[in-house]
């Protein structure tokens, strides 16, 4: 889960049962009211009673200065462990076995093996790599009437017992470190659900598709890339899940490559007809126009193993099927549609977006690169290639301003996921499975 669990009693339009909750099958339990309506002028005190406080505030989220993030409901222990971990500060507590997670899901196991520090170390105890991933929020707790520490600090209960009969094992997320501890019971603090779903690890790879269109993130490949053909123009294609688990191309897309060519919803990820112009040598000025060039390709620059064919350049308007061709200064938000095979999309883009989310699943940048075997192809713009072989611009559906959209910018010696690009210069598109 990466974002801080916002259930509450104002929220809730089902009553919490096993079919729908982590909860115990023995113990009946029922979210109750808010402490107090505003939030602010009562105190968690009690520890045999549960209580959370629903004050949404928007705090600057742990992984990014420039970002704001819901604080997420605080809990006392037992709100949080649905009941079942509500004895008296003189009695000791013991793990929580249910939580008032989703049903599938339930509290991370803490102390110094805890889940968290685990997955710290998996980001080579990087806090930038880790936090940009996590989305810990520093949210601070609910105590003595009111929010304490926020700002600073973030923390979220876990489901283990650490010998202070009055406390359960919390983890404090600051901006440089993931610290186990534990805290009182009675206080109010953010809750973060994992999955507890388990993925075999000798179950054999799934049997992929012959077509892209019909490639699923459940039939793509992960050990190994898989070649599919488009059904469209009989191309193929190189993919596999990376790291990020989702499903990607890993070749540029070579669509437009011989004619003119109608697009259908049948396809390609749009909901009506399109169609793709042939390519042209010119300048590529314009906003509203759908334009195309295959005659600049040069196949042998790439980057990582393989074949990589550098493809066929799009400016934005061609992209994006002929929906995202406002004039300049126009702005139309994000894209809902575009080229890429039915099942497929443009991937976001920007901070936070999935390309970036790709990037930090890796140790290395050249891993990244490896993986993602990025062609230096360049861009077309003033009716020429311009910088084949130095980068690779790769179209995002994430806008800057009116007349540019976020790009991935990938180079020999550096990968940037914030670049930006104008709507008329011709880009490289990848896609992504749309799951």
């Amino acid at each position: 889960m990466l974002e801080n669990l916002r259930l509450n009693s104002a929220t809730l339009v089902n009553a919490l049962t096993t079919d729908n909750t982590n909860m115990s099958p023995d113990v009946a339990f029922t979210l109750p009211s808010d402490t107090n309506a505003s939030m602010m002028s009562s105190t968690f005190e009690d520890y045999t009673q549960p209580q959370h406080n629903a004050t949404y505030r928007d705090y600057l989220s742990f992984y990014a200065q420039s970002s704001t993030a819901k604080s997420g409901t605080y809990y006392n222990y037992c709100a949080a462990s649905a009941g079942t971990v509500c004895d008296s500060n003189s009695v000791p507590a013991h793990d929580a076995e249910y939580d008032i997670c989703p049903k599938g899901w339930h509290l991370a196991k803490g102390g110094s093996d805890s889940d968290y520090t685990k997955l710290f170390s998996l980001y080579n105890s990087n806090p930038t790599d880790f936090n940009t991933a996590v989305k810990l929020v520093r949210a601070g707790y609910y105590f003595n009437g009111g929010i304490q520490a926020d700002g600073n600090v973030g923390f979220y209960w876990t489901s283990t017992y650490l010998n202070t009969p009055s406390n359960m094992g919390a983890i404090f997320a600051t901006s440089n470190s993931i610290s186990s501890s534990q805290t009182d019971r009675k206080q109010g603090a953010l809750v973060r659900c994992v999955s507890t779903s388990d993925v075999d690890p000798n179950q054999p790879e799934p049997t992929v598709p012959h077509d892209i269109q019909d490639v699923t993130n459940a039939t793509c490949p992960k050990s190994a890339p898989a070649t599919v053909y488009d059904k469209r123009d009989g191309t193929a294609y190189t993919i596999q899940k990376l790291e990020d688990g989702n499903c990607w191309m890993l070749d540029n897309l070579n669509l437009g490559r011989t004619t003119v060519k109608v697009l259908t919803p049948e396809d390609t990820n749009i909901t009506e007809n399109f169609t793709l112009p042939g390519s042209i040598n010119m300048n590529f000025n314009d906003y509203t126009k759908p334009q195309i060039n295959i005659d600049s390709r040069n196949d042998n620059v790439t980057y990582g193993t393989g074949e990589n064919k550098i493809g066929v350049y799009y400016n934005y308007c061609a992209a994006t099927a002929g929906t995202y061709c406002n004039p300049r200064y126009e702005s139309s938000g994000s894209p809902t549609v575009d080229i890429c095979p039915k099942g497929w999309r443009l991937p976001t883009g920007g901070e936070d977006g999935e390309y970036q989310k790709l990037i930090h699943r890796y140790e290395e940048q050249s891993d990244f690169k490896t993986a993602f075997r990025a062609s230096l192809s360049g861009y077309f713009k003033y009716s020429q290639n311009n910088n084949q072989g130095t980068y690779g611009s790769f179209w995002s559906t994430t806008p800057v301003g009116d007349d540019r959209m976020y790009s991935l910018d990938v180079r020999a010696d550096s990968v940037h996921n914030d670049f930006t690009s104008y709507r008329t210069a011709g880009l490289s598109i990848r896609c992504v499975v749309k799951e």
